[in-house]
């Protein structure tokens, strides 16, 4: 970056800056893969309550709310559906790979994918607004409804169907690629929609770990490589603050690994936080502050304690 980016990068931040300090603050809470076994359930009812007691704009779970090989019944996502809905903020979920992709597998019930993720559709993305018991108004996608955007305070939000590992990429082809198609076009609108309302701070939630960095795939794998590509462009032009929460392989990790298409150094403005998972049923809050005069995200684990020498 020349030192004439560099001047306007700074200039764009502190107008970001401006238009945060203007608006209400913001303090969401963060969680997912979770719960995965029967013995978890009463933790994971806690953590929910934890966060029923506090004050919270929206929660966001990022998918997997069971294993890859416990039984993808009806009775489980409904009772996941009254669960959220019961939620004393906007509850948002998006799904992951346990939910749909992986119930073809015999000891998750040879299921249907696809008719799993219609299912999900109709108990998480019923209509334009959050589940909780106070909602909020989200926009969905034509086509795919799990894709919702929803706006809070100076800040505009988006969840995108991106399961793990491989997004579905090699079990079904096709499917991955429409449902590629229409993540790309939801990515395009969402930095449309935040670059007209003035936002400060854009924030991506999935389930996917689509940078890597875990032993069985270091490096992004190939099919998340075109949204990779896509959002580093919008993350490159865009004036505010960017974060990109995901879950998938159960390591809370903050970094930032996205790099800028001209440069190929990490771009400044981007933060990718991974939630913890199960066996950790801890989840986060993620807080919208004023750094030195810019927007900024700052994130702490909920509830609060000190966290193990592995996180990050």
């Amino acid at each position: 970056m020349t030192g004439l980016q560099r001047t306007a990068a700074a200039c764009l931040l502190a107008f970001a800056g401006a238009a945060l300090a203007q608006s209400p603050p913001v303090r969401f809470g963060l969680l997912g893969d979770m719960p995965y076994f029967d013995i978890e359930e009463a933790g994971f009812a806690r953590l929910l309550a934890a966060y029923d007691a506090e004050a919270f704009d929206f929660i966001v779970h990022v998918g997997d709310f069971k294993s890859g090989v416990s039984d993808c019944s009806d009775a489980l996502f409904e009772a996941r559906r009254r669960q959220f809905d019961a939620s004393a903020h906007p509850f948002v979920f998006t799904p992951g790979d346990n939910e749909w992709t992986d119930c073809a597998r015999a000891l998750a019930g040879r299921h249907d994918p696809l008719e799993r993720l219609d299912k999900l559709r109709s108990l998480f993305a019923p209509t334009g607004r959050t589940l909780g018991r106070r909602t909020l108004a989200a926009e969905r996608q034509a086509g795919f409804p799990e894709n919702a955007r929803w706006k809070a305070g100076a800040a505009v939000f988006a969840t995108f169907n991106m399961p793990g590992p491989d997004n579905n990429a090699r079990a079904m082809p096709e499917e991955s690629k429409a449902r590629n198609a229409a993540n790309l076009e939801w990515l395009r609108e969402l930095f449309a929609a935040a670059r007209t309302q003035g936002a400060c701070c854009v924030g991506l939630f999935t389930q996917a770990n689509v940078f890597g960095g875990f032993p069985a795939a270091p490096t992004p794998r190939a099919a998340f490589l075109p949204f990779i590509e896509a959002l580093a462009r919008e993350v490159a032009d865009f004036p505010g603050v960017v974060l990109f929460a995901n879950g998938d392989t159960h390591f809370h990790r903050i970094d930032q690994p996205l790099k800028d298409p001209r440069s190929g150094r990490p771009l400044p403005n981007f933060t990718r936080v991974e939630t913890y998972g199960t066996p950790m049923l801890h989840g986060l809050a993620v807080r919208i502050v004023q750094q030195d005069g810019r927007p900024a995200f700052r994130i702490d684990p909920f509830p609060a304690f000190s966290p193990s020498p592995g996180a990050q």
